[in-house]
């Protein structure tokens, strides 16, 4: 089924968030859509739940401040209670936030130092969105990207994306095809970054690896998870992108090389989003992409590493994975972008099983470009999640609350 998002903003009204048709009959007021933005386009990210209320993070642009990190502090209706804008000269777009055990939000994002030279961005902010310390990382005339952050244990900040400045020495290296590398940045609460020694912050094997995202084990070891074109040893893939993922010491570095898992199918797949789950495992979200189409793809293993399955979601539709929490009734809740056959694009939402058959699904959308960022299942097992949609031809950040069904009704 798909859900018209219908709109009451004025055109041309100064106002930072505005409501949708439900959100005025009370009894819809708890399952909603709300949208924030002013002049120009804002996209969202990512949305964390907080003690009352959610953190939304997402990206502002204009003519005026170009590319620009967006922080909007919302109560437990969507209501907006703050918004900041942080950002320099250049283009910046983030990529993930956190909450740390004092109540900060950290945020990861890649910055524009200069034209062919990307950074990595950490921002700490208040819990009234006061700046309190940033640092840059990265290798001059190099691009790098973050994808996501990770909060260890021991309150440290990882952040896990890719660098262009690859690994040379490493076996198999070809300068033609050896285009990017995991890059991984591990910083105490401080933002003081640990030594290469203390943690590896370049990994790669030969051909294109991305990194999505790390996790941390309860031995306090790591998983590194990803994508990458390295040669397959399985027929069962193909020599084109997988996921990976490979366990790391403390250190950061690989315990074996022979521990590396690949994932995938015939297709092609793009890591998107990794999950711990109930029973102590793991289960990974990517896209698969063959002959035109996209499906969702899943991947799980046991809390020691063990595979237990992988295959796509067979959903009836031309669907981009890009996020995935477990659902509190069984399975999972995964988050994508259903691509239509003109140029139009809507937020679809679906629970699936543990078997990986689809429970139910939901479009989101208009008739223009809208676009998935974060899902969450809060303890009533409601749904919400943030995204952007196009509204008079202008991106708006969203965010929806729906019934543990996907609707917006009790």
């Amino acid at each position: 089924m798909r859900l018209l998002l219908v709109i009451l903003c004025i055109s041309g009204l100064a106002l930072f968030s505005c409501d949708n048709e439900d959100n005025v009959v009370r009894r819809f007021e708890n399952y909603f859509i709300k949208y924030y933005g002013e002049e120009g386009n804002q996209y969202g990210y990512d949305v964390q739940k907080l003690n009352s209320g959610f953190i939304i993070l997402g990206h502002s642009t204009s003519l005026e401040m170009g590319r620009q990190i967006l922080v909007v502090k919302v109560d437990e209706l969507g209501n907006m209670q703050w918004h900041r804008q942080f950002g320099g000269a250049g283009e910046d777009t983030p990529a993930a936030l956190r909450v740390d055990a004092a109540g900060n939000f950290i945020i990861a994002s890649t910055i524009e130092v200069a034209p062919g030279d990307q950074d990595i961005m950490i921002l700490k902010i208040d819990s009234n969105g006061v700046k309190l310390d940033s640092a840059i990382f990265g290798y001059p005339g190099k691009l790098e990207v973050a994808r996501n952050i990770t909060i260890t244990a021991e309150g440290d900040f990882i952040v896990t994306g890719s660098t262009t400045n690859v690994d040379t020495s490493k076996p198999g290296f070809l300068a033609s095809t050896d285009l990017e590398d995991i890059y991984s940045i591990r910083t105490n609460s401080d933002l003081v970054q640990y030594s290469p020694a203390d943690w590896r912050r370049v990994y790669g094997f030969p051909g294109i690896d991305r990194g999505v995202e790390v996790k941390q084990k309860n031995d306090g070891s790591f998983l590194f998870f990803g994508t990458t074109n390295k040669p397959p040893t399985s027929n069962s893939q193909q020599a084109g992108f997988n996921m990976f993922l490979f366990p790391a010491g403390t250190d950061g570095i690989a315990s074996s090389a022979s521990q590396l898992q690949l994932f995938g199918t015939l297709s092609n797949e793009e890591a998107q989003a990794i999950i711990r789950t109930s029973e102590g495992g793991f289960t990974m979200l990517g896209t698969s992409t063959g002959q035109g189409l996209n499906a969702p793809f899943l991947a799980r293993v046991r809390s020691n590493n063990d595979f237990v399955s992988s295959g796509t979601i067979p959903v009836e539709r031309n669907v981009v994975a890009n996020s995935i929490v477990e659902a509190s009734t069984g399975g999972f809740i995964v988050l994508g972008e259903e691509i239509g056959n003109g140029t139009d694009t809507n937020i679809y939402l679906t629970r699936v099983a543990a078997n990986g058959s689809v429970v139910w699904s939901q479009s989101f959308g208009g008739l223009e470009i809208d676009s998935p960022g974060r899902v969450l299942e809060l303890e009533d097992g409601s749904i919400v999640f943030v995204g952007t949609v196009t509204l008079d031809s202008q991106a708006k950040i969203c965010l929806i609350k729906t019934n543990p069904i996907g609707e917006l009704k009790p």
